[in-house]
């Protein structure tokens, strides 16, 4: 190109090669576009990839996409004045070009809320709870938390170390989450579960019937909201069985457990916790439960 004055000249034959364009000057001068080709689909799970003859340009129209100056045939696509239709199911969530002539539509799948484990450790700072050959309560229960954390990484604590967390701060974590085991240490080597005598809220009132007749699926998306805590008790009394543990059950008004999810207190007697070895049995067993009753 040259410039004369306030004007640039440009050499059309060279500037229509150079972009794919079609020259035309036997009746005037037309410059045009020709129509990309379509040369193949590759369908990959989540994503649609599409090779054409040069780059096209498309627009997600509903639940289509329309390749404009664009032409081929295939399994739902339609030709167009304006270009190539591609007919789908649902519109893509993200559609990008790569280069050499390609364009992907990809799909995100849906987002499906994640159950919420809470472990509380009983007691902690101010409160040491029981005392038993030197061992305070509150160092047993949260040793025994965080291990039962490391094998459960969607787990939370109420308390992260030795600290005092008041019983309104508790429930409150308690309240949002879907499985809350409540953990405390007894004499001896009894093992005790507690479960809520009656539940004050409706949802949670209704969830064993709901998670008995719900589909699997269902009833795994329902667990995020609301849980059956017998159908934990059941799922902490099998894994503790194949310890050789009998728990022992009993109901009554425990402020954590009367929550809309699964809430257990769990009691376990310091004579079962002596080794290294015994804390991480009895936590896999704790764990192992939790991820039964999820359905994982």
């Amino acid at each position: 190109g040259w410039k004369r004055g306030q004007e640039i000249f440009v050499p059309l034959r060279p500037l229509s090669e150079a972009l794919g364009l079609e020259y035309r000057a036997q009746e005037g001068i037309l410059l045009q576009l020709p129509w990309a080709r379509l040369l193949g689909v590759e369908r990959r799970p989540g994503q649609i990839l599409l090779r054409f003859s040069r780059e096209v340009n498309a627009l997600v129209e509903g639940n289509g996409v329309l390749f404009l100056l664009a032409q081929g045939e295939g399994a739902g696509l339609s030709q167009e004045a304006q270009g190539l239709r591609l007919t789908l199911e649902t519109p893509p969530t993200r559609l990008y070009y790569p280069g050499g002539g390609q364009v992907i539509l990809e799909w995100n799948p849906p987002t499906r809320p994640r159950p919420t484990v809470l472990l509380d450790p009983g007691h902690g700072g101010k409160d040491p709870g029981i005392s038993v050959g030197g061992i305070l309560e509150k160092d047993l229960t949260l040793d025994l938390a965080r291990r039962v954390a490391a094998r459960l990484p969607e787990a939370r604590l109420s308390r992260q170390g030795d600290e005092t967390v008041p019983i309104e701060a508790r429930l409150r974590l308690a309240q949002a989450a879907s499985v809350v085991v409540s953990l405390h240490i007894t004499q001896g080597s009894a093992v005790n579960l507690y479960l809520p005598k009656a539940r004050s809220t409706p949802l949670a009132q209704n969830a064993e019937a709901l998670l008995a007749s719900a589909p699997a699926e269902q009833a795994t998306l329902l667990k995020v909201y609301a849980g059956d805590p017998r159908r934990l008790a059941e799922a902490l009394e099998k894994a503790f069985s194949a310890l050789g543990i009998v728990l022992a059950r009993a109901e009554g008004p425990y402020t954590l457990t009367d929550t809309p999810g699964a809430g257990v207190l769990l009691e376990v007697g310091v004579e079962r916790l002596k080794t290294l070895e015994a804390r991480n049995q009895v936590a896999e067993a704790i764990a192992q439960a939790i991820r039964t009753y999820l359905g994982e």
